[in-house]
């Protein structure tokens, strides 16, 4: 499905940034561990050229969290996912009650 360009986007919660130590994500992702899985699935779609498996794929992002009296992280979370994002995929970062036409 993925290499035939038929998948639409893939849908992956991102909750905390990078710094949360990671005993405190309770199986919830950062970017660093978005983009390690990420990159897991490339090279499964493609290990010849893993950094080309992905590219122009949707990704969107859901379940920013907003720890107390630190209403950045949101922007944080998307500027540490475009630092990692080596994959050339497409983010979208999602909000509660947003409609997704795809």
């Amino acid at each position: 499905i993925i290499r035939n360009k038929k998948l639409s986007a893939i849908f992956l919660e991102c909750s905390y940034c990078n710094h949360v130590d990671n005993n405190h994500l309770y199986g919830h992702l950062k970017p660093h561990f978005l983009f390690e899985e990420l990159n897991h699935l490339a090279k499964i779609v493609d290990s010849t050229n893993s950094k080309k498996a992905l590219e122009g794929l949707k990704v969107l992002v859901t379940h920013i969290k907003h720890p107390p009296l630190k209403q950045d992280s949101e922007k944080t979370i998307q500027n540490e996912l475009y630092q990692e994002n080596d994959l050339g995929v497409e983010l979208i970062f999602l909000h509660q009650g947003d409609k997704v036409m795809l």
